[in-house]
């Protein structure tokens, strides 16, 4: 594919942010599945479109793409860890779905595909690794066709506490280590009852897709519930249920007070800029 010189130097700026950007909670299936399943299926509603093509930028979540693929949708993956790739292939074809299912051993950054050339590109936890984003985007609005879809799910920051609550997030997880020797990996990841600061900043990332998008619609959650799903997922499964109350009893009042410290962002967009701006939704 014949891309512009500025259009080149521009994605030469462009760095990777070190380790993976996921919270700890992620390693958990059954945590990930409280957190993150209303948005899973909010994507399959909203982007998934038999006989189309969709692109998936980093394989955070593996299920994703066979999840996209049952709906009958043609799925590229495009990531450099081999393991999450070997993941998604091992779903895909668990779930007799390989034939709909491309994985390619690469970063997004580095592999151009035709203009036009998809229908949906998603974004989960990957999009805010790269500095400046800006290149990223107007790689994505080339190679999605016009009218295309983009999801973006990103983890954000929040105000920090105060240096008891430091003290508190560099202890808990040496006695937890002591209790839970099983969820020592999960425990020793960087993330773990990180710091709220962790993540990229929500508005500022709303700005930049919206310079190049019509934006259909954004959420934010996961306020105040970040660290109890690092401790469910860190052998105490009992934690689990106490999860799932507050998710769907607590959070929502507590992030309408409170919407600076959601930590999850979802913008839902659409490559329509060029068809003027009445199709703007909310």
């Amino acid at each position: 594919m014949i891309q512009l010189k500025s259009a080149i130097e521009e994605m030469n700026k462009v760095v990777v942010a070190r380790g993976d950007g996921r919270p700890a909670w992620t390693a958990s299936d059954a945590v990930r599945g409280v957190m993150d399943g209303r948005a899973r299926q909010e994507l399959l509603d909203w982007g998934a479109s038999p006989g189309r093509k969709a692109l998936l930028v980093g394989a955070s979540w593996p299920q994703l793409a066979a999840d996209l693929a049952e709906r009958e949708m043609f799925v590229t993956v495009v990531d450099p860890d081999p393991r999450k790739l070997r993941a998604v292939s091992d779903d895909a074809g668990a779930r007799g779905l390989l034939s709909r299912v491309t994985a390619a051993p690469i970063d997004a950054r580095e592999r151009n595909y035709e203009n036009a050339g998809f229908n949906l590109i998603v974004c989960w936890e990957s999009l805010e690794r790269y500095v400046p984003r800006e290149p990223m985007l107007k790689k994505f609005v080339r190679e999605l066709k016009t009218g295309g879809l983009l999801y973006v799910r990103a983890h954000t920051a929040a105000p920090t506490g105060g240096p008891a609550e430091a003290t508190l997030r560099r202890l808990l997880p040496i006695a937890l280590s002591a209790m839970a020797p099983s969820a020592s990996q999960t425990i020793a990841r960087e993330a773990f009852l990180g710091p709220r600061d962790l993540g990229v900043n929500a508005d500022a990332l709303v700005a930049e897709i919206d310079k190049l998008f019509i934006i259909d619609r954004q959420s934010r959650e996961h306020a105040g519930v970040f660290d109890l799903a690092d401790l469910a997922a860190s052998a105490l499964p009992w934690l689990l249920p106490v999860l799932e109350r507050a998710l769907e009893k607590v959070e929502p009042e507590f992030r309408e007070r409170h919407p600076e410290v959601s930590r999850t962002l979802t913008v839902m967009a659409k490559k329509e800029r060029e068809l003027g701006g009445t199709f703007r939704v909310g």
